[in-house]
């Protein structure tokens, strides 16, 4: 059984999450779309941000191995801080962005 990812240091890492869902993939014969389906499925807390926060990976033609490299940081290493780096990094862009449109909208 493939387990829910959150991203946390109290998450499976990340190694592990991938390696769990990629063998169960071969088992289970799944394509890709199918692989990468099931992943989104599993993400929950900062990575389920991070990944709804990201539009390239729900692009119709992203690849598993396009998706797994974003998620390590474009190393192609697994990286566990990388995916929460990355969420933390976009989540703290959208509060400066969110400020950043309030200061316009009340003509600062």
């Amino acid at each position: 059984m493939v387990p829910k990812w959150s991203g946390t240091d109290k998450a499976v890492p990340l190694h592990d999450f991938f390696f769990i869902l990629e063998s169960i993939a071969r088992v289970g014969n799944w394509s890709q779309d199918d692989l990468i389906r099931k992943e989104a499925m599993k993400l929950t807390d900062v990575a389920r941000v991070f990944y709804n926060g990201n539009l390239e990976l729900h692009n119709k033609d992203v690849t598993w191995t396009a998706l797994r490299m974003r998620s390590t940081n474009g190393s192609g290493m697994y990286e566990p801080t990388s995916f929460i780096s990355n969420s933390y990094r976009w989540r703290n862009n959208e509060k400066i962005n969110h400020r950043r449109n309030s200061r316009m909208d009340a003509g600062i």
